[in-house]
């Protein structure tokens, strides 16, 4: 993508920087190779390094609790409850949203922690995998990526992002499980 960008954007240079000067009348030494540089190229890391780095934390982190061996005595411990099956993945997966961040890094790790408890809890890997993904879209807050990119793509201050990002995909995850 990146390269293509600048393909286009040599490729296209005269309307590049027509559209640069309009909007930046001041500056009448710009070239097209800072324009694609120093603001197309550094907004765009702007952009994507804090989720980038806050996926790979939260990735790592999941990547431990995998490896803990608490992982048994949890599964045993769960199963012998006496909660309604299909909460424990749906709670596993709001734990691990709210813990970890990445929605993905969370389902991915709610996943390996139910997996050995299906056929205790009777359930099949479709409603587990369907609770536990309802259980991700809980939290959905400061510590994952895309709730800073959905907030950065429509120019969202944090307060602003919570109250149009979170609070929705709260009300979506009960309204899912309570669905199921």
């Amino acid at each position: 993508g990146l390269i293509y960008s600048i393909y286009l954007g040599y490729a296209q240079r005269n309307y590049v920087m027509k559209a640069y000067r309009d909007l930046n009348p001041q500056d009448t030494k710009t070239t097209i190779s800072n324009i694609m540089l120093d603001k197309w190229v550094v907004r765009g890391l702007i952009v994507a390094l804090l989720p980038l780095l806050v996926t790979g934390m939260g990735g790592s982190f999941g990547g431990i609790l995998k490896a803990s061996p608490a992982i048994k005595g949890l599964s045993d411990m769960i199963t012998s409850s006496n909660i309604l099956p299909i909460l424990v993945p749906w709670g596993i997966g709001v734990i691990m949203m709210t813990a970890v961040g990445s929605m993905t890094m969370a389902g991915m790790t709610a996943a390996a922690i139910v997996h050995p408890m299906l056929g205790d809890l009777g359930l099949s890997p479709l409603m587990a995998t369907m609770s536990i993904g309802a259980g991700t879209l809980m939290f959905n807050h400061v510590n994952n990526s895309g709730f800073w990119v959905m907030g950065q793509f429509f120019n969202l201050d944090t307060k602003q992002s919570i109250k149009y990002v979170t609070v929705p995909c709260v009300v979506a995850s009960i309204v899912l499980i309570l669905c199921m």
